[in-house]
């Protein structure tokens, strides 16, 4: 991680990969305690989360996604034997 990523989408990202030590710093050093805003918060202990309350990988019941069947009709119509219905399920 880099002091520039604690100041774009992935802040929190940076901040926490710093504070409990999952990623180390690009550059060796302590980007998050060198930065005057982040550095006040690791300071004071603040974390936005909390290991205890994470599931282990794959213990969690993921659902399987389904995908609706669209059913409608088509109007299909001939000069010589005049106009048609037919039903087509589309999934």
């Amino acid at each position: 991680m880099s002091a520039d990523a604690l100041y774009d989408e992935h802040w929190l990202l940076a901040y926490e990969a710093n504070v409990k030590g999952w990623l180390p710093s690009v550059s060796g050093t302590d980007h998050v305690a060198a930065d005057p805003n982040f550095g006040f918060l690791k300071s004071r202990k603040v974390s936005f989360y909390d290991q205890a309350r994470a599931t282990a990988a794959g213990t969690a019941p993921i659902p399987l996604p389904t995908l609706p069947t669209i059913t409608t009709s088509v109007t299909f119509t001939s000069l010589v034997a005049g106009t048609a219905r037919y039903p087509v399920a589309m999934v």
